[in-house]
Order: structure tokens, then C-alpha cells, then sequence
């Protein structure tokens, strides 16, 4: 029975077979975009691309894939299912003709490593959503597309002495902290907000914080707030 690689790289082959149906001729200013396996996982790349937003011929390195199967055939649980979502993720793309499979010999042993001289080898971007994996690339002038960043620059800029109406979902980690969000999932950290924990409040925002992690807002329960 055919494994998880075979399968993809037999979808590789066949999208390389039929030209016209698979991955169009582009022209040469338009670059490759590498994938790693966080990218993969991730899933985000699929309606990226579908949406128009992504251009460029992507390209699953072989050895990303033999990564993917050893971590789906393992003893780790959450290590299984993450894998299988990507090679899910890898056999989407490439069943949408966005993708194909490449079988790019490195000299390197170490996965991120390879990774990195797989982009300069043949002229690559790199799709990742590892934060050390960026910042080595960018060490290598590499470009890389992450996913994390381009959500950061999307997100809406929230300033102090604003006021919205939000759900207090749980509580936080120092007493009293109530915990909301914003739907691009900004988590807002609301004072004395424990005990509106299920209601709907109103809120100012005092301030922010921004860490690699994402923006945090810090917010008070304005007084003659009600559930709403």
C-alpha cells in the first residue's frame, strides 16, 4: 500500500508529466518559494494562494516529506497529528497545481540547514513559521515569507483611551486579570475582569505591548459597564 511520500511524489511527477494543467510557465522574475514543514503544518499557505495573494512556483523539498512521515509513524500523539496535517496540507497543494515535489541534494545533515542551502542553491524564498528558522535565513539574506509577521501588519491598530465592547473569556494569570479577544486574536488583558468572566463588557484601552509573540492590550472595565 502506498505511504504518504510515494503518493505525494507521485502527484509530483504526474503535475511535471502535464505541463498544461499543472504549475504555468513563469517568467523569470517571478522567484520559487521553499516550504518547510512548519508552513506545511501551519496550513495557512492553502488559501494564501488560493486568494491570489501568494505568486510563485512552490516547491516541497523531498526531504520535508520524509520528515513529515517519520514524525506521523511515531509514538508522540500530538507530533502524529501535526505531520499528517501537513502532508495533508502538501497533497492539497499539490492536487490545487500550485505545488511540486523536489528532490534537492544538500550537503548539509541538519534539516533547517538544508533548508537554508536549498533556497541559495536554487535561488528560493522561504515559507516558514519558524521564528529562529527566519531569523537564520535573513542571517543568509534570504527572504523569507512568515505567516505570523503578515498577520502582525494586518491587525488593526488599537490606541489608549479607545473603548470597545468584548467577551471576557477566562481568567488570567495574576489575580484578578479577566482575558478577552479581538477576532484577529489580539488578546486583550482587562484589570479586575475575573468576575466578568461569560459577559459581554465595556472597556477602555490604557496601553499595548508588543513582543514576538504578537501585540498585547491592557484594558479596564469601565464603570458603569453591563452585560450586553
Amino acid at each position: 500500500m502506498l505511504n504518504y511520500i510515494q503518493i505525494l511524489l507521485l502527484l509530483g511527477i504526474i503535475s511535471l508529466l502535464i505541463p498544461k494543467r499543472g504549475i504555468r510557465v513563469r517568467n523569470r522574475n517571478e522567484q520559487s518559494i521553499i516550504v518547510d514543514s512548519c508552513g506545511l503544518i501551519d496550513g495557512r499557505i492553502v488559501d494564501i494562494i488560493s486568494s491570489g495573494f501568494l505568486q510563485g512556483k512552490i516547491i516541497i523539498p523531498e526531504y520535508i516529506l520524509q520528515e513529515l512521515q517519520l514524525l506521523a509513524d511515531g509514538h508522540d500523539p500530538h507530533k502524529r497529528e501535526c505531520a499528517r496535517r501537513g502532508l495533508d496540507v502538501a497533497k492539497k497543494l499539490i492536487e490545487m497545481k500550485h505545488a511540486m515535489v523536489l528532490n534537492i541534494k544538500t550537503k548539509n545533515s541538519t534539516t533547517d540547514n538544508m533548508l537554508i542551502e536549498s533556497c541559495l542553491k536554487v535561488h528560493a524564498m522561504l515559507y516558514t513559521t519558524d521564528y529562529n528558522l527566519n531569523k537564520i535565513a535573513a542571517l543568509h539574506q534570504i527572504r523569507v515569507l512568515n505567516i505570523h509577521e503578515l498577520v502582525g501588519s494586518l491587525r488593526s491598530v488599537v490606541l489608549p483611551g479607545e473603548i470597545y465592547i468584548v467577551k471576557v473569556i477566562m481568567k488570567g494569570k495574576e489575580r484578578g486579570q479577566g482575558l478577552a479577544y479581538f477576532e484577529d486574536g489580539t488578546m486583550i488583558v482587562l484589570e479586575n475582569g475575573a468576575k466578568y468572566v461569560g459577559r459581554k463588557v465595556e472597556v477602555t484601552i490604557t496601553r499595548s505591548l508588543q513582543s514576538e509573540a504578537g501585540k498585547m492590550l491592557f484594558a479596564t472595565v469601565n464603570n458603569m459597564s453591563r452585560e450586553v
